[in-house]
């Protein structure tokens, strides 16, 4: 988890939140979903991937109405890195297959993303 940013940090954490909310014994796409459209940069303002399913008209109320969530704005109760972190690993275990695929791949492009931007540095 070290690799994520802060944000990426923050849409975990409401997902995780989500899916308890819901009383749900699992995290999922849906809910992964719903962390990435309420997570917010360190500004306060929506983070990237927000933005980017805005855009889209991915909302959080849409994907509530659809599938008949209660509408609610769910934000992790911290900003603390380190706490973030350890709410993502105490609920690793409740991840889907599916999402557990999704944060293996964006753990590698991140990693990859690193290397890419570091090369091209002079050292």
């Amino acid at each position: 988890m070290s690799c994520y940013t802060l944000a990426a940090k923050r849409a975990l954490a409401i997902a995780v939140r989500y899916a308890e909310n819901n009383n749900d014994g699992y995290i999922g796409t849906t809910h992964l979903l719903l962390g990435l459209l309420g997570a917010k940069s360190e500004d306060g303002t929506p983070c990237i991937a927000a933005k980017l399913l805005r855009t889209h008209t991915v909302t959080t109320h849409a994907i509530e109405t659809l599938l008949s969530l209660p509408q609610t704005e769910v934000q992790p109760q911290t900003t603390d890195e380190d706490v973030l972190s350890q709410i993502i690993d105490d609920a690793n275990d409740l991840f889907t297959p599916v999402v557990k695929r999704i944060l293996t791949l964006s753990e590698v492009q991140a990693e990859r993303f690193t290397l890419e931007r570091n090369h091209g540095k002079a050292v």
